[in-house]
């Protein structure tokens, strides 16, 4: 078995709250992405257990990120070269490079929930690029703090076209930020 694999066999062994706990600044980068790939599936898993249960869950559960092909328009005029939408996110298993950074943007809750929403100026975004002169941007989504549901952000079409076009400049792909699902 390579390390990798005696690595993700480790972390699948351990405990959800011993998981979440590990001090990950002493990890690789890609230790750190199984880390949060094994918290997400676990996540994930929660939460098609409580789907399937009998019990009616409180709030409908959904994803937590989402990728914004649409908003390739408002990119384009900020970019020096043109650049096609990658529409499948593969967790950058197959990208070049890849930048972790924010952008702004409004949420809308619930009818049910008492919030009528918020404003975010720090949307985590992981930017990846690939071959051919395509991208993708993964946009994490927020909880409302009244209800705890997970929401999908509006955009700030402006700040999200700025984030963008790093892909052109020569720092892309150099900062990173370590980013964890909601």
């Amino acid at each position: 078995m390579s390390p990798p694999d005696d690595f993700l066999k480790t972390i699948q062994r351990m405990s959800r709250k011993d998981l979440g706990q590990l001090n990950k600044s002493q990890y690789s980068r890609a230790e750190r992405r199984m880390i949060n790939d094994e918290l997400v599936r676990r996540s994930d898993k929660r939460k098609a257990d409580k789907s399937t249960s009998k019990t009616k869950s409180r709030h409908p559960e959904t994803r937590s990120w989402s990728l914004y092909p649409e908003l390739l328009g408002s990119v384009d005029n900020k970019l020096k070269k043109p650049f096609t939408f990658y529409n499948v996110d593969d967790g950058g298993l197959h990208s070049l490079k890849e930048y972790d950074t924010f952008v702004t943007g409004d949420f809308q809750c619930s009818k049910r929930c008492s919030s009528r929403g918020w404003s975010s100026g720090k949307i985590a975004i992981s930017i990846r690029l690939y071959d051919e002169d395509q991208y993708n941007a993964r946009i994490y989504h927020q909880r409302c703090r009244r209800c705890n549901a997970v929401r999908r952000p509006t955009l700030d079409a402006e700040t999200y076209g700025e984030r963008i076009s790093a892909l052109d400049g020569s720092n892309f792909g150099r900062q990173r930020y370590l980013l964890t699902d909601v």
